[in-house]
C-alpha cells in the first residue's frame, strides 16, 4: 500500500449504530487511492477498504446514513456512491470563472441555485447544516483579498452575507472547514498563513461568535476536515496534518471549549477488509 499523500484532501463523517458512535475519515495515498480510516467505541482505529480512485489534491467530500450502511463519497474523476442518495442536500463549486455556484436537490433533479461573489483562485469551501432541520445552511469561502466570507440561508429566506469576521492573516486557498451540532452550535476551523489551526465558534441565532483563536500548528498548507461526533463526550473533532503522511485528532472535553490532542495519529497503513 502507498503512503499516505503529504497535504491530502481530508473528508469525514459520524453515525451511531451498534458498536456505539463510529467516525469516518477518508484520505488519498500517493498514488491517488481514497482510504478510510474507520473508529468505532467497540474496536477503536481501523482501515476500512478502498472505495477507488480519485485525481491528485482535488478535495473531496464524504457523507453517510441509515447507520452507517449508506455511504456517499465525491471526488475529482472517480469515487463511489451508495445505492440511496439524501433527497435534501446542496453543493457548492467553483467554476472557471471563480465564482461559487450552488446546485440544489431538494427530493427531484438536481437544479442550478444561487451564484455567489468571486471566490480565490485555489480556494476552500466548507459548507454545514443543523442535522435534522432542513432547509438552513452556513457557507464559508475565501474572497480575492483572502478574507473568509460567510452566507446564510435561512428557512424561507435567500442567501444573505452573514457576520462571521476572522482577524487573523491567510493565505491564497488556505483551508476551511466547518462543523454545525443539532443544537445550533457552529465551529469553523481555519489555516493561517503561519500554518496555525485557529477555530471560531458561535451559536445560531445568536450571534455571540467568540473571537477567533489559536488550536495548534499544522503543516504547511494542511487540509482539514472537522465533525460534530454523535453520542460522545467530546462533541466536535478536527482532523489535520501536524506531519506529513499522518492524521491528528483533536477535540473537545466536556466544557466543549478547551481543545486538545484525541489521537496523535490517526491510522493510515494497509488497507483491511473494511469495517
Amino acid at each position: 500500500m502507498e503512503a499516505m499523500l503529504v497535504r491530502s484532501p481530508l473528508a469525514s463523517y459520524c453515525f451511531t449504530s451498534g458498536t456505539g458512535a463510529n467516525i469516518r475519515v477518508c484520505f488519498q495515498d500517493q498514488r491517488g487511492r481514497i482510504r478510510m480510516s474507520c473508529y468505532n467505541e467497540k474496536s477503536g482505529w481501523t482501515i476500512g477498504t478502498s472505495p477507488g480512485s480519485a485525481l491528485l489534491n482535488n478535495g473531496m467530500a464524504v457523507t453517510g446514513w441509515n447507520g452507517g450502511t449508506k455511504v456517499h463519497e465525491i471526488s475529482m474523476v472517480g469515487g463511489f456512491m451508495g445505492d440511496k442518495i439524501v433527497e435534501r442536500c446542496r453543493a457548492g463549486e467553483g467554476d472557471w470563472g471563480n465564482l461559487i455556484r450552488e446546485v440544489c436537490k431538494d427530493g427531484g433533479d438536481w437544479s442550478d441555485g444561487r451564484n455567489f461573489p468571486l471566490a480565490i483562485p485555489g480556494r476552500g469551501i466548507a459548507c454545514s447544516q443543523i442535522p435534522g432541520i432542513a432547509f438552513q445552511y452556513w457557507l464559508f469561502y475565501q474572497k480575492p483579498n483572502t478574507t473568509v466570507v460567510e452566507y446564510v440561508k435561512q428557512v424561507n429566506s435567500p442567501w444573505e452575507e452573514g457576520n462571521f469576521r476572522s482577524e487573523k492573516v491567510y493565505s491564497p486557498g488556505a483551508s476551511i472547514t466547518c462543523t454545525s451540532s443539532g443544537t445550533g452550535s457552529h465551529r469553523v476551523f481555519t489555516i493561517s498563513s503561519n500554518n496555525r489551526l485557529f477555530v471560531t465558534e458561535f451559536n445560531a441565532g445568536h450571534g455571540n461568535r467568540s473571537k477567533t483563536r489559536a488550536i495548534t500548528r499544522t503543516i504547511t498548507s494542511s487540509p482539514t476536515a472537522a465533525i460534530s461526533a454523535v453520542d460522545d463526550p467530546w462533541p466536535v473533532r478536527i482532523y489535520f496534518q501536524a506531519q506529513g503522511n499522518q492524521i491528528t485528532e483533536w477535540g473537545t472535553d466536556n466544557d466543549l471549549e478547551d481543545y486538545d490532542v484525541i489521537t496523535p495519529s490517526v491510522p493510515t497503513g494497509k488497507a483491511g477488509q473494511g469495517v
